[in-house]
């Protein structure tokens, strides 16, 4: 129960209004409370079957996943290996996803990058596809993993994962069709073939053995619609068949789409989930809530698998025309983490992933999506990754947490409570009802507890809870070594371990806040003879009660406790200061308990990042980052470790009254603090669209665009004169094409031409008729197809050059709906094409259409690029890009000076380039980003150019900028990409789609510096190793 605070009350008044809830309590039944629904009833023989399918080192039920028979609530956070380049780097995020807290990462694999021809030989599982590698690396850092190979990922990608060529099979994707099933077989295949041999096992002990890898379930598919007459039901099965059929041991999982229930009552599907968005996406309105959502809803429950959220927001999407990371970011922010995730634990939940936890960078043409991740996309840890982290270590502290079910839930003068109980181990989750509420309250909290029942605080007036808040107050929590039970804690509990005999406890609240905790000894008298400033302990009849106020800044209260020969350690200390605190597991790599949290500790404080800790004889030896704010170390360690080593070099250490090693780092250097990246200069530039001029020699690198047919039931013949035009159905799947046509004038004369061009919403398009520029096109946030008329003098009677630029903002994700077309295949919103949808002349004699030949140019090769290292993704057909004039080592010493800043002034394209030596201090990691400016992007919208550029570095496209439409002008580069210590070249392509023209500045910003450096190899293969030798 709980009881409002109100200090307008008068005693007496308070203590009517008190005794009055409490009568009300035992007899009714609150309006506002939650009835906790029955899950869906299923039959024994299917129960039964759905938990014998898990005999293995996976295994469930209705309430928790079990690993090798112990249960667990999964905390997983989401990252996509291909949206860091980087392989290198690779370890370096997912130590940081587990400093966060997390137990787990949920991967999707991507069709189009592994498979980008429909031809199994072109599988590619090197560089960023090399899942083996990353599945290796998550099994070291100590983390599960759940694949979600798809083949449909949806995943804010171009094609939700799938290639771009399936635009051109004879089939209606995501069915039985025979056409689609050989499409992704080889695909599926090539990552099941990796996974299989890396899913967790039993050892011979009956211990969990990851030796192998630890792959703990695969996905089916993806948020998909169980419709089109059950076509795609059919496929859903298929797929369980095909993975059971390849011998995959692990729960096959799906998750459905937000208000959905497709598949539920899937018998053949092992662990069924529901994703959840309860925030929304707009990023304009980051201060903007919505309320929490209910999980215990029947229709979100089968009885044979725990209530699993896939996919619980952890960020937001923010397209082209949107907010920007930072607003995304905040949108879900530190508090959205206290209330949101403590709400759905306060749920009974037990399997929860978090989309995103490292978004990555959508690099090259994988299209456009900030998700304001808890890790940024610069690497660098956010404060809500630390608010995780508080969440993962807390459950892995109070494992009971795993099985505690959801009691009562109940709000009273707008305070819910949720309580779980697992025995007698019990959580009370603390919230306002309403959850977007921004005011603070004061409450008292009644709690059953072993040692009785309490009115909490005992001390003070009340509990303080801030708005936008939530607090979890564990109950009767038995400390290992001494046998003390923790009978409450009025603040939130991140840490409970045993380090080398001794209790460790670490309760963390907010600074100014009054706090309190109960000890109950089951043995010898717990006492102690400390005196800590701003914590009085007084021995009651139930035990030892602890208050204190939790101070600002990242300085900890350490008291130590005595229990006869037993000791104990509680460390009392602000959010601030628990955010820096990190438990680092002393248990075997690979063990259960490494994973999970579970188990014995040391208590590393004080530091920005630990990424590992071992104990090696008398030595702890730490690896990690620090920065300028972050040098104050403290250890609590077993008694025997005596020296201190921060990334190899000793430190100097003094050991406390209560045992902890103190020592001061040296953090970043003067040096280090100090750099900056030298200014970009020098810049040459060339013309990159010779294709329109008459006499261009467009043998070489343009193919003929003269199909008349294809499969693709968008395409209308009589829109383009029986041509078509579509450029997926001549292997062009990303980035700029350019459209060629040829055209004898004749007598017809027309005068003008209607166009349609359909390139995806935020797409240009620039249209020339013999180097006479005719206007331009462009997509918005709701237009993915443009139109218009040009007019122009009459068409010469000769031979005439139509080229049309266009881009393709990506290609369209999956929807199950879909328009049926007489004698054809369904039109299918994944299909719609990137190209030319109608074409006709006007004002012409007769109204004659001149016969135009067309011919196409994209990406460099096709579907046959040759850059392997960057894959298919990488380029489009820009005239730069097909010359190579982005990769290093291309000649450019013939090219005419031409300052960035100058730029463009007519429509066109002009390559940019120029290059920089970095020195960036060794011993050091400078997340480095790159940032347009002076482009006129600040203007109001509709004022503003329709410029728009490509970022190339080193032969990488990390940047489109789109000056009109943003929002994002900071292009995180990472190490590897970029060479810190060495050159680098930087080339731009602008495009001036009009005559608002197309010039900026570009410039490095030191996003943070770290003392610490990270683990990369560059990645950045010539133009002589992708092109062979260069040319001018």
């Amino acid at each position: 129960m709980v009881t409002l605070v109100k200090r307008s009350l008068s005693f007496s008044a308070l203590l009517s209004t008190l005794l009055l809830i409490c009568l009300l309590s035992q007899h009714l039944q609150p309006a506002s409370a939650l009835a906790i629904p029955h899950p869906i009833a299923q039959s024994d023989t299917e129960i039964a079957a759905r938990q014998n399918s898990g005999q293995g080192a996976v295994r469930w039920d209705g309430t928790s996943l079990f690993i090798a028979g112990t249960p667990i609530t999964l905390w997983s956070g989401e990252i996509h290996p291909w949206r860091l380049p980087v392989p290198g780097l690779w370890r370096d995020v997912l130590q940081k996803l587990k400093s966060g807290g997390f137990n787990a990462i949920s991967i999707y694999t991507h069709w189009g990058l592994t498979m980008p021809a429909n031809d199994a030989s072109s599988i590619s599982q090197k560089g960023f596809n090399d899942i083996a590698h990353f599945l290796d690396t998550a099994r070291d850092v100590g983390l599960f993993v759940i694949v979600r190979p798809g083949p449909y990922i949806n995943a804010e990608t171009t094609g939700g994962g799938m290639p771009g060529w399936v635009q051109n099979l004879n089939a209606t994707l995501r069915t039985t069709d025979d056409a689609y099933r050989r499409a992704w077989t080889p695909y599926l295949d090539a990552v099941v073939d990796v996974t299989k041999p890396r899913q967790v096992k039993l050892g011979a002990d009956g211990k969990l053995d990851t030796s192998a890898g630890s792959v703990i379930a695969v996905q089916v598919e993806n948020e998909f619609q169980d419709k089109l007459n059950g076509a795609y039901k059919a496929h859903f099965d298929e797929l369980i068949a095909y993975y059971k059929g390849k011998g995959l041991e692990v729960p096959l999982t799906f998750n459905s789409l937000e208000g959905r229930n497709d598949f539920q009552s899937d018998e053949s599907l092992d662990i069924w989930g529901v994703d959840s968005y309860p925030q929304g996406f707009d990023c304009g309105s980051p201060s903007k809530w919505s309320p929490t959502k209910n999980y215990t809803e029947s229709t979100h429950v089968r009885s044979s698998n725990p209530n699993f959220i896939p996919e619980f927001q952890g960020g937001s999407y923010d397209p082209f025309g949107g907010y920007g990371y930072q607003a995304c970011a905040q949108l879900t922010g530190p508090d959205f983490i206290r209330v949101f995730d403590k709400d759905v634990l306060s749920q009974g939940l037990k399997m929860i992933s978090q989309y995103m936890g490292y978004g990555g960078t959508n690099w090259g043409h994988l299209a456009f999506g900030g998700l304001g991740a808890s890790l940024a996309e610069n690497r660098i840890k956010l404060d809500k990754l630390y608010e995780n982290a508080q969440l993962g270590r807390f459950l892995a502290s109070f494992p009971a947490f795993s099985r505690a079910t959801l009691r009562s839930r109940q709000a009273t003068n707008g305070i819910l409570v949720s309580e779980l109980r697992d025995g007698d181990s019990g959580f009370y989750v603390v919230r306002h009802e309403d959850s977007t509420s921004t005011q603070t309250s004061s409450f008292k909290l009644d709690v059953q507890t072993i040692g009785g029942q309490f009115k909490i605080p005992q001390e003070s007036e009340g509990i303080s809870l801030l708005g936008r808040d939530s607090v979890i107050v564990p109950v009767s929590r038995v400390l290992s070594a001494s046998k003390a039970t923790l009978l409450y804690s009025t603040a939130d509990v991140s840490v409970v371990s045993v380090i080398d005999g001794r209790d460790v406890v670490l309760a963390h609240g907010h600074a100014a806040q009054q706090h309190e905790l109960l000890l109950q000894s089951n043995g010898d008298k717990l006492a102690t003879t400390a005196q800590v400033d701003g914590v009085t302990v007084k021995d009651t009849d139930k035990g030892l009660l602890i208050t204190w106020k939790a101070v600002a800044g990242t300085a900890a209260s350490y008291v130590p406790l005595t229990a006869g020969d037993n000791d104990l350690l509680l460390i009392l200390s602000s959010t601030e200061a628990a955010y820096l605190s990190a438990p680092m597991s002393t248990a075997p790599a690979g063990s259960l308990e490494y994973i999970t949290g579970f188990g014995e500790h040391v208590l590393i404080s004080g530091l920005y990042h630990v990424a590992n800790a071992t104990v090696d004889g008398s030595t702890l030896r730490i690896v990690g980052q620090v920065n300028a704010t972050t040098t104050a170390l403290e250890v609590v360690a077993p008694a025997a470790v005596t020296a201190l080593t921060f990334n190899g070099a000793e430190v100097k250490t003094t050991r406390t009254d209560y045992g902890s090693l103190k020592g001061t780092l040296s953090g970043p250097s003067d040096a280090a603090k100090s750099w900056k990246a030298p200014a970009l200069q020098g810049w040459k530039s060339a013309d990159s669209l010779p294709e329109i001029a008459s006499d261009f020699d467009a043998s070489k690198d343009f193919i003929a665009a003269n199909l008349t047919s294809t499969p693709n039931s968008w395409f209308e013949a009589n829109a383009t004169n029986g041509t078509v035009l579509f450029a997926d159905a001549y292997g062009f799947h990303a980035g700029n094409v350019i459209w060629r046509g040829s055209v004898e004038g004749g007598q017809s004369r027309p005068t003008g031409l209607q166009l349609s061009v359909q390139g995806g919403k935020f797409f240009a398009a620039s249209i020339w008729l013999n180097q006479t520029f005719l206007g331009s096109l462009e997509g918005s946030s709701s237009v993915d197809v443009a139109n218009a008329t040009f007019s122009f003098d009459a068409l010469p009677a000769g031979k005439s050059i139509l080229t049309v630029l266009q881009d393709s903002t990506g290609l369209e994700e999956a929807s199950s709906d879909n328009t049926i077309v007489p004698n054809a295949l369904p039109r299918e919103v994944a299909k719609k094409p990137r190209g030319i949808t109608n074409f006709r002349w006007t004002g012409a004699q007769n109204d004659a259409q001149p016969r135009v030949e067309w011919s196409i140019a994209g990406n460099f090769g096709g579907e046959r690029y040759p850059d392997k290292t960057r894959g298919p993704l990488n380029e489009g057909g820009l005239y730069g890009e097909r010359q190579g004039w982005h990769l290093p080592g291309f000649d450019d010493s013939k090219w005419e000076a031409h300052e960035l800043s100058a730029g463009l002034t007519a429509p066109g394209v002009k390559f940019f380039r120029t290059s920089v030596d970095l020195d960036v201090p060794t011993g050091h990691d400078l997340p480095l980003s790159l940032v347009f400016s002076n482009d006129g992007g600040t203007d109001s919208q509709n004022s503003r150019p329709t410029s728009r550029f490509l970022l190339f570095v080193n032969g990488w496209q990390f940047g489109q900028r789109l000056t009109r439409w943003g929002p994002q002008t900071v292009f995180p580069i990472p190490p590897g990409i970029l060479d810190p210590r060495g050159k680098n070249e930087i080339a731009v392509a602008a495009w001036a789609v009009d005559e608002t023209g197309a010039k900026a500045s570009l410039a490095f910003q030191v996003d943070d510096v770290f003392a610490g450096d990270v683990d990369y190899a560059l990645v950045n293969p010539s133009i002589e190793t992708v092109r062979g030798a260069p040319s001018a």
